[in-house]
Protein backbone atom coordinates (compact mmCIF):
# COMPACT_ATOMS: atom_id res chain seq x y z
CA UNK A 1 0.00 0.00 0.00
CA UNK A 2 2.78 2.17 1.11
CA UNK A 3 4.67 1.46 -1.94
CA UNK A 4 1.89 2.49 -4.30
CA UNK A 5 1.32 5.60 -2.73
CA UNK A 6 4.95 6.14 -3.53
CA UNK A 7 4.38 5.50 -7.06
CA UNK A 8 1.05 7.95 -7.23
CA UNK A 9 3.01 10.61 -5.94
CA UNK A 10 6.10 9.85 -8.03
CA UNK A 11 2.87 10.39 -11.37
CA UNK A 12 1.79 14.01 -9.49
CA UNK A 13 -1.78 12.15 -8.30
CA UNK A 14 -1.52 13.54 -4.47
CA UNK A 15 -5.30 13.09 -4.32
CA UNK A 16 -4.97 9.73 -4.91
CA UNK A 17 -1.94 8.89 -2.52
CA UNK A 18 -3.12 10.75 0.24
CA UNK A 19 -6.84 8.50 0.50
CA UNK A 20 -3.82 5.01 0.40
CA UNK A 21 -1.74 6.59 2.89
CA UNK A 22 -4.76 7.66 5.45
CA UNK A 23 -5.66 3.57 4.81
CA UNK A 24 -2.68 2.65 5.48
CA UNK A 25 -2.00 4.58 8.64
CA UNK A 26 -5.52 4.05 9.90
CA UNK A 27 -4.75 0.29 9.27
CA UNK A 28 -1.90 -0.39 11.35
CA UNK A 29 1.64 1.66 11.20
CA UNK A 30 0.56 5.49 12.65
CA UNK A 31 0.58 5.34 16.09
CA UNK A 32 4.97 4.60 15.89
CA UNK A 33 5.73 6.41 12.32
CA UNK A 34 6.78 9.48 13.79
CA UNK A 35 9.91 7.66 15.53
CA UNK A 36 10.45 5.61 12.58
CA UNK A 37 13.64 5.54 10.92
CA UNK A 38 12.24 5.81 7.09
CA UNK A 39 14.55 5.47 3.96
CA UNK A 40 15.42 9.11 1.99
CA UNK A 41 13.69 7.91 -1.04
CA UNK A 42 10.37 7.96 0.96
CA UNK A 43 11.01 11.20 3.08
CA UNK A 44 11.73 12.75 -0.27
CA UNK A 45 8.49 11.28 -1.54
CA UNK A 46 6.39 12.43 1.29
CA UNK A 47 8.11 15.88 1.05
CA UNK A 48 7.21 16.29 -1.98
CA UNK A 49 3.68 15.51 -1.29
CA UNK A 50 3.57 17.89 1.51
CA UNK A 51 4.52 20.20 -0.97
CA UNK A 52 1.95 19.25 -3.83
CA UNK A 53 -1.08 18.54 -1.90
CA UNK A 54 -3.77 21.44 -1.54
CA UNK A 55 -6.53 19.96 0.07
CA UNK A 56 -9.76 22.40 0.96
CA UNK A 57 -10.15 22.82 4.47
CA UNK A 58 -12.80 20.44 5.27
CA UNK A 59 -10.92 17.64 3.78
CA UNK A 60 -9.35 16.26 7.17
CA UNK A 61 -8.56 12.84 6.01
CA UNK A 62 -6.10 14.81 3.66
CA UNK A 63 -4.82 17.09 6.81
CA UNK A 64 -4.64 14.64 8.99
CA UNK A 65 -1.81 12.77 6.56
CA UNK A 66 -0.13 16.09 6.08
CA UNK A 67 0.47 16.36 9.86
CA UNK A 68 1.24 12.77 10.15
CA UNK A 69 4.23 13.32 7.07
CA UNK A 70 5.01 16.30 8.69
CA UNK A 71 5.46 13.93 12.35
CA UNK A 72 7.47 11.82 10.25
CA UNK A 73 10.02 14.42 8.85
CA UNK A 74 10.56 15.63 11.63
CA UNK A 75 8.26 18.61 12.49
CA UNK A 76 6.40 18.14 15.13
CA UNK A 77 5.36 21.81 15.30
CA UNK A 78 3.62 22.00 12.28
CA UNK A 79 2.20 18.62 12.58
CA UNK A 80 0.60 19.79 15.64
CA UNK A 81 -0.74 22.56 13.71
CA UNK A 82 -2.40 20.28 11.21
CA UNK A 83 -3.98 17.97 13.54
CA UNK A 84 -5.90 20.97 14.74
CA UNK A 85 -6.77 21.59 11.69
CA UNK A 86 -8.04 18.30 11.04
CA UNK A 87 -10.03 18.26 14.42
CA UNK A 88 -11.99 21.47 13.64
CA UNK A 89 -12.70 20.38 9.98
CA UNK A 90 -13.87 16.98 11.96
CA UNK A 91 -15.91 18.53 14.39
CA UNK A 92 -17.33 21.24 11.65
CA UNK A 93 -18.80 17.95 9.91
CA UNK A 94 -16.46 17.29 7.85
CA UNK A 95 -16.64 13.58 8.22
CA UNK A 96 -18.66 13.27 4.87
CA UNK A 97 -17.04 9.41 4.46
CA UNK A 98 -19.48 6.88 5.63
CA UNK A 99 -19.08 6.09 9.44
CA UNK A 100 -20.09 3.91 12.06
CA UNK A 101 -21.05 6.47 14.81
CA UNK A 102 -18.41 5.04 16.96
CA UNK A 103 -15.97 5.24 14.14
CA UNK A 104 -16.52 9.18 13.85
CA UNK A 105 -15.68 9.34 17.68
CA UNK A 106 -12.83 6.94 17.76
CA UNK A 107 -11.35 9.41 14.91
CA UNK A 108 -12.08 12.23 17.20
CA UNK A 109 -10.22 10.43 20.50
CA UNK A 110 -7.26 9.98 17.98
CA UNK A 111 -6.65 13.65 16.73
CA UNK A 112 -7.23 14.88 20.10
CA UNK A 113 -4.63 11.76 21.50
CA UNK A 114 -2.04 13.50 18.79
CA UNK A 115 -2.59 17.22 20.31
CA UNK A 116 -2.12 15.54 23.74
CA UNK A 117 -5.76 16.92 24.67
CA UNK A 118 -5.56 13.29 26.68
CA UNK A 119 -8.64 13.49 29.40
CA UNK A 120 -10.90 14.96 26.13
CA UNK A 121 -9.90 11.91 24.51
CA UNK A 122 -10.54 9.41 26.56
CA UNK A 123 -14.08 10.91 27.26
CA UNK A 124 -14.73 10.53 23.00
CA UNK A 125 -12.92 6.85 23.78
CA UNK A 126 -15.99 6.28 26.26
CA UNK A 127 -18.65 7.71 24.31
CA UNK A 128 -17.23 5.53 21.01
CA UNK A 129 -17.53 1.82 23.50
CA UNK A 130 -21.48 3.18 24.29
CA UNK A 131 -22.26 3.90 20.67
CA UNK A 132 -20.30 0.21 19.35
CA UNK A 133 -21.67 -1.40 22.80
CA UNK A 134 -18.71 -2.72 23.97
CA UNK A 135 -18.16 -2.82 27.89
CA UNK A 136 -16.01 -0.15 28.85
CA UNK A 137 -13.97 0.96 32.08
CA UNK A 138 -12.62 -2.70 33.75
CA UNK A 139 -10.53 -2.83 37.20
CA UNK A 140 -7.08 -4.42 37.10
CA UNK A 141 -7.87 -7.57 38.97
CA UNK A 142 -11.08 -8.17 36.98
CA UNK A 143 -10.88 -11.50 34.93
CA UNK A 144 -8.83 -11.30 31.53
CA UNK A 145 -6.26 -9.08 33.18
CA UNK A 146 -2.94 -11.47 32.38
CA UNK A 147 -1.57 -13.29 29.76
CA UNK A 148 -2.44 -16.34 30.40
CA UNK A 149 -0.41 -20.04 29.49
CA UNK A 150 -2.97 -21.07 27.19
CA UNK A 151 -2.47 -18.10 25.39
CA UNK A 152 1.29 -17.57 26.01
CA UNK A 153 2.11 -21.16 24.66
CA UNK A 154 1.94 -21.22 20.44
CA UNK A 155 4.38 -17.84 21.18
CA UNK A 156 7.06 -19.77 21.14
CA UNK A 157 6.20 -22.45 18.48
CA UNK A 158 6.64 -20.48 15.61
CA UNK A 159 4.07 -20.93 12.33
CA UNK A 160 3.54 -24.33 12.92
CA UNK A 161 1.12 -22.64 16.15
CA UNK A 162 -0.66 -20.11 14.15
CA UNK A 163 -4.03 -20.04 16.03
CA UNK A 164 -5.56 -17.74 13.28
CA UNK A 165 -6.31 -17.80 9.13
CA UNK A 166 -3.54 -16.39 6.77
CA UNK A 167 -3.50 -13.15 6.76
CA UNK A 168 -5.50 -11.26 3.23
CA UNK A 169 -3.55 -8.67 1.64
CA UNK A 170 -2.83 -5.53 3.18
CA UNK A 171 -6.60 -3.88 2.98
CA UNK A 172 -7.13 -0.29 0.95
CA UNK A 173 -10.77 1.57 0.90
CA UNK A 174 -12.98 -0.64 0.11
CA UNK A 175 -16.34 -2.32 0.73
CA UNK A 176 -15.06 -3.41 4.23
CA UNK A 177 -15.37 0.29 5.38
CA UNK A 178 -13.99 3.53 4.58
CA UNK A 179 -10.22 2.51 6.01
CA UNK A 180 -10.29 -0.84 4.17
CA UNK A 181 -10.84 -3.16 7.77
CA UNK A 182 -13.40 -5.17 8.77
CA UNK A 183 -16.45 -3.94 11.13
CA UNK A 184 -15.63 -6.20 13.77
CA UNK A 185 -11.93 -5.23 13.43
CA UNK A 186 -12.44 -1.47 13.91
CA UNK A 187 -14.67 -2.50 16.81
CA UNK A 188 -11.71 -4.40 18.15
CA UNK A 189 -10.11 -1.21 17.86
CA UNK A 190 -11.66 0.36 19.92
CA UNK A 191 -10.36 -1.71 23.07
CA UNK A 192 -6.86 -0.56 22.03
CA UNK A 193 -7.61 3.12 21.62
CA UNK A 194 -9.52 3.22 25.08
CA UNK A 195 -5.94 1.11 26.55
CA UNK A 196 -3.95 3.96 25.05
CA UNK A 197 -6.02 7.15 26.26
CA UNK A 198 -6.22 5.24 29.84
CA UNK A 199 -2.29 4.86 29.77
CA UNK A 200 -2.05 8.67 28.47
CA UNK A 201 -4.22 9.87 31.96
CA UNK A 202 -1.57 7.79 33.62
CA UNK A 203 -4.75 5.00 34.45
CA UNK A 204 -1.98 1.94 33.97
CA UNK A 205 -3.60 -0.20 36.12
CA UNK A 206 -7.20 -0.01 34.57
CA UNK A 207 -5.51 0.32 30.88
CA UNK A 208 -4.86 -3.82 31.49
CA UNK A 209 -7.98 -5.08 30.70
CA UNK A 210 -8.78 -3.38 27.33
CA UNK A 211 -5.51 -3.99 26.06
CA UNK A 212 -5.62 -7.87 26.59
CA UNK A 213 -8.79 -8.00 25.33
CA UNK A 214 -7.42 -6.52 22.07
CA UNK A 215 -4.61 -8.51 21.90
CA UNK A 216 -7.23 -11.54 22.53
CA UNK A 217 -9.55 -10.28 19.38
CA UNK A 218 -6.87 -9.57 17.17
CA UNK A 219 -4.53 -11.68 14.65
CA UNK A 220 -1.13 -11.43 15.63
CA UNK A 221 0.59 -9.95 12.44
CA UNK A 222 -0.89 -6.68 12.95
CA UNK A 223 1.38 -4.24 14.03
CA UNK A 224 -1.11 -3.03 16.15
CA UNK A 225 -1.09 -6.37 18.08
CA UNK A 226 2.39 -6.16 18.60
CA UNK A 227 2.45 -2.26 20.14
CA UNK A 228 -0.07 -3.38 22.35
CA UNK A 229 2.19 -6.26 23.64
CA UNK A 230 4.83 -3.72 24.37
CA UNK A 231 2.61 -1.09 26.24
CA UNK A 232 1.44 -4.34 28.50
CA UNK A 233 5.28 -5.37 28.91
CA UNK A 234 5.73 -2.22 30.16
CA UNK A 235 2.53 -2.06 32.66
CA UNK A 236 3.48 -5.58 33.70
CA UNK A 237 6.78 -4.67 34.21
CA UNK A 238 6.10 -0.94 36.32
CA UNK A 239 3.89 -3.46 38.75
CA UNK A 240 6.69 -5.64 39.43
CA UNK A 241 5.21 -9.07 37.38
CA UNK A 242 7.82 -10.51 35.57
CA UNK A 243 6.23 -13.38 34.45
CA UNK A 244 3.39 -11.28 32.69
CA UNK A 245 6.31 -8.44 31.73
CA UNK A 246 8.53 -11.60 30.00
CA UNK A 247 5.44 -12.95 28.07
CA UNK A 248 3.83 -9.69 27.04
CA UNK A 249 7.47 -9.31 25.46
CA UNK A 250 8.16 -12.41 23.92
CA UNK A 251 4.47 -11.87 22.25
CA UNK A 252 5.61 -8.75 20.95
CA UNK A 253 8.47 -10.22 19.26
CA UNK A 254 6.38 -13.03 17.51
CA UNK A 255 3.95 -10.39 16.54
CA UNK A 256 6.86 -7.99 15.20
CA UNK A 257 7.95 -11.14 13.16
CA UNK A 258 4.96 -12.07 11.78
CA UNK A 259 4.40 -8.55 10.40
CA UNK A 260 7.66 -8.75 8.84
CA UNK A 261 6.39 -11.91 7.11
CA UNK A 262 2.85 -10.85 5.75
CA UNK A 263 3.35 -6.85 5.39
CA UNK A 264 6.98 -5.40 5.17
CA UNK A 265 7.15 -5.60 1.53
CA UNK A 266 3.70 -4.38 1.07
CA UNK A 267 4.47 -1.73 3.27
CA UNK A 268 7.87 -0.38 1.81
CA UNK A 269 9.70 -0.27 5.36
CA UNK A 270 11.58 -2.69 7.25
CA UNK A 271 9.58 -3.55 10.32
CA UNK A 272 12.47 -2.81 12.83
CA UNK A 273 12.16 0.74 11.50
CA UNK A 274 8.65 0.83 13.18
CA UNK A 275 8.90 -1.66 16.06
CA UNK A 276 11.93 -0.01 17.42
CA UNK A 277 10.89 2.99 18.82
CA UNK A 278 7.47 0.94 20.35
CA UNK A 279 10.20 -1.46 21.85
CA UNK A 280 12.64 0.72 22.57
CA UNK A 281 9.62 3.16 24.79
CA UNK A 282 8.69 -0.47 26.56
CA UNK A 283 12.77 -0.70 27.49
CA UNK A 284 13.45 2.60 28.80
CA UNK A 285 10.67 3.44 31.14
CA UNK A 286 10.67 0.03 33.23
CA UNK A 287 14.42 -1.37 34.71
CA UNK A 288 12.75 -5.09 34.87
CA UNK A 289 12.58 -4.95 30.87
CA UNK A 290 16.06 -3.44 30.35
CA UNK A 291 17.84 -6.27 32.45
CA UNK A 292 15.41 -8.54 30.91
CA UNK A 293 15.96 -7.33 27.29
CA UNK A 294 20.19 -7.54 27.91
CA UNK A 295 19.54 -11.75 28.60
CA UNK A 296 16.83 -12.39 25.51
CA UNK A 297 19.67 -10.80 23.19
CA UNK A 298 22.63 -12.97 24.01
CA UNK A 299 21.07 -15.77 22.03
CA UNK A 300 19.72 -14.23 19.18
CA UNK A 301 23.28 -11.87 18.81
CA UNK A 302 25.34 -15.53 18.77
CA UNK A 303 22.77 -17.38 16.84
CA UNK A 304 23.31 -14.45 14.29
CA UNK A 305 26.21 -14.73 13.93
CA UNK A 306 26.71 -18.37 13.45
CA UNK A 307 24.33 -17.44 11.06
CA UNK A 308 26.81 -15.15 9.35
CA UNK A 309 30.01 -17.52 9.89
CA UNK A 310 27.82 -20.69 7.80
CA UNK A 311 26.49 -17.87 4.75
CA UNK A 312 30.47 -17.24 4.76
CA UNK A 313 31.50 -20.75 4.59
CA UNK A 314 28.53 -21.57 2.28
CA UNK A 315 29.91 -18.98 -0.33
CA UNK A 316 33.20 -20.47 -0.11
CA UNK A 317 31.32 -24.05 -0.46
CA UNK A 318 33.26 -25.50 3.22
CA UNK A 319 29.73 -27.39 3.11
CA UNK A 320 30.97 -29.22 6.63
CA UNK A 321 32.14 -26.07 8.39
CA UNK A 322 29.16 -24.07 7.28
CA UNK A 323 26.68 -26.92 8.43
CA UNK A 324 28.73 -26.77 12.14
CA UNK A 325 28.16 -23.27 12.39
CA UNK A 326 24.58 -23.60 11.40
CA UNK A 327 24.14 -26.26 14.11
CA UNK A 328 25.78 -23.75 17.22
CA UNK A 329 23.56 -21.22 16.17
CA UNK A 330 20.42 -23.33 16.11
CA UNK A 331 21.97 -24.66 19.36
CA UNK A 332 21.82 -21.00 21.08
CA UNK A 333 17.74 -20.63 20.07
CA UNK A 334 16.86 -24.36 21.37
CA UNK A 335 18.97 -23.40 24.89
CA UNK A 336 17.24 -20.00 25.15
CA UNK A 337 13.78 -21.59 24.51
CA UNK A 338 14.83 -24.23 27.20
CA UNK A 339 14.95 -21.63 29.88
CA UNK A 340 11.84 -19.87 28.60
CA UNK A 341 13.24 -17.05 26.87
CA UNK A 342 11.92 -15.66 23.18
CA UNK A 343 13.65 -16.53 20.29
CA UNK A 344 13.17 -15.92 16.57
CA UNK A 345 11.25 -18.40 14.68
CA UNK A 346 12.36 -16.66 11.74
CA UNK A 347 16.07 -17.41 12.32
CA UNK A 348 15.90 -20.66 13.94
CA UNK A 349 13.91 -21.81 10.44
CA UNK A 350 16.78 -20.14 8.15
CA UNK A 351 19.57 -21.20 10.12
CA UNK A 352 17.35 -25.10 9.73
CA UNK A 353 16.86 -24.97 5.89
CA UNK A 354 20.49 -23.62 5.56
CA UNK A 355 21.32 -26.31 7.52
CA UNK A 356 19.54 -28.73 5.00
CA UNK A 357 20.88 -26.95 1.59
CA UNK A 358 24.41 -28.18 3.09
CA UNK A 359 23.36 -31.86 3.91
CA UNK A 360 22.29 -31.64 0.48
CA UNK A 361 25.50 -31.07 -0.86
CA UNK A 362 27.37 -33.46 1.47
CA UNK A 363 25.02 -36.03 -0.17
CA UNK A 364 22.83 -36.78 3.02
CA UNK A 365 19.34 -36.25 1.51
CA UNK A 366 17.87 -37.59 4.55
CA UNK A 367 19.49 -35.65 6.90
CA UNK A 368 18.37 -32.67 4.44
CA UNK A 369 14.76 -33.75 4.59
CA UNK A 370 14.41 -33.64 8.51
CA UNK A 371 15.80 -30.02 8.74
CA UNK A 372 13.88 -28.96 5.75
CA UNK A 373 10.65 -30.50 7.33
CA UNK A 374 11.43 -29.18 10.85
CA UNK A 375 12.23 -25.31 8.65
CA UNK A 376 8.76 -25.63 7.66
CA UNK A 377 6.72 -26.60 10.72
CA UNK A 378 8.76 -23.61 12.25
CA UNK A 379 7.88 -21.27 9.32
CA UNK A 380 5.53 -22.37 6.86
CA UNK A 381 6.24 -19.45 5.02
CA UNK A 382 9.73 -20.04 4.18
CA UNK A 383 10.40 -20.55 0.49
CA UNK A 384 13.73 -22.07 0.69
CA UNK A 385 12.12 -24.64 2.85
CA UNK A 386 10.04 -26.33 0.16
CA UNK A 387 12.78 -25.70 -2.39
CA UNK A 388 15.18 -27.72 0.38
CA UNK A 389 12.14 -30.11 0.83
CA UNK A 390 11.39 -31.49 -2.97
CA UNK A 391 15.11 -31.20 -3.74
CA UNK A 392 15.97 -34.41 -0.66
CA UNK A 393 12.50 -36.06 -1.60
CA UNK A 394 13.99 -36.24 -5.34
CA UNK A 395 17.04 -37.20 -4.24
CA UNK A 396 15.47 -40.10 -1.80
CA UNK A 397 13.48 -41.51 -5.32
CA UNK A 398 9.92 -39.99 -3.89
CA UNK A 399 9.30 -37.93 -6.92
CA UNK A 400 5.56 -37.37 -6.43
CA UNK A 401 6.17 -36.04 -2.77
CA UNK A 402 8.52 -33.53 -4.77
CA UNK A 403 6.59 -32.16 -6.71
CA UNK A 404 3.67 -31.61 -4.24
CA UNK A 405 6.41 -29.63 -1.94
CA UNK A 406 6.84 -27.84 -4.99
CA UNK A 407 3.55 -26.73 -5.26
CA UNK A 408 3.12 -26.17 -1.73
CA UNK A 409 5.69 -23.87 -2.04
CA UNK A 410 4.64 -22.26 -4.91
CA UNK A 411 1.39 -21.17 -3.26
CA UNK A 412 3.42 -18.77 -1.39
CA UNK A 413 6.15 -17.44 -4.42
CA UNK A 414 4.85 -18.41 -7.41
CA UNK A 415 7.99 -17.03 -9.51
CA UNK A 416 10.03 -19.19 -7.34
CA UNK A 417 12.18 -20.48 -10.40
CA UNK A 418 13.48 -23.30 -8.74
CA UNK A 419 10.18 -24.42 -7.32
CA UNK A 420 8.26 -24.29 -10.80
CA UNK A 421 11.00 -26.47 -12.40
CA UNK A 422 10.34 -29.33 -9.33
CA UNK A 423 6.74 -28.76 -10.15
CA UNK A 424 6.94 -29.64 -13.89
CA UNK A 425 9.90 -31.99 -13.83
CA UNK A 426 7.41 -34.18 -11.44
CA UNK A 427 4.41 -33.69 -13.93
CA UNK A 428 6.75 -34.69 -16.89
Amino acid sequence: MLRQALELIKSGDYVAAAELLFSAFQYDAAARWAGATLPESTKSAFQKLLDGLRPEGSNWKAITVLARLQALLGHPTESKELLQTALNAFSDGGQSTPMEPFEISAMRAWLQMGLQQFDAALGTVLRALEQAALPGPVGPDAPGTTLGQDAATPLCQGGAALDHPPPPAAPSAGPSGPMGISLAQRRADLHFLHGVALRNTLATEEALAPLLRYVELTPPWRLRHCEAHYLLAALQGARGDLEQMEAHFEAAQYSEELWQLFYGAEFGCDSKRLVVPMREMAIRKVPLMQAYQSRTMVAHSVAVAKRTEGNTAFSAQNWRQAAQAYTEGIAAIEEARAQGRPASFVLSAALLSNRAACHLHMGDPAAALADALRAQQVNPFLVRSYQRLSAALTALGRSAEATQAARVGLMIQSDSQELLLASKAGSE
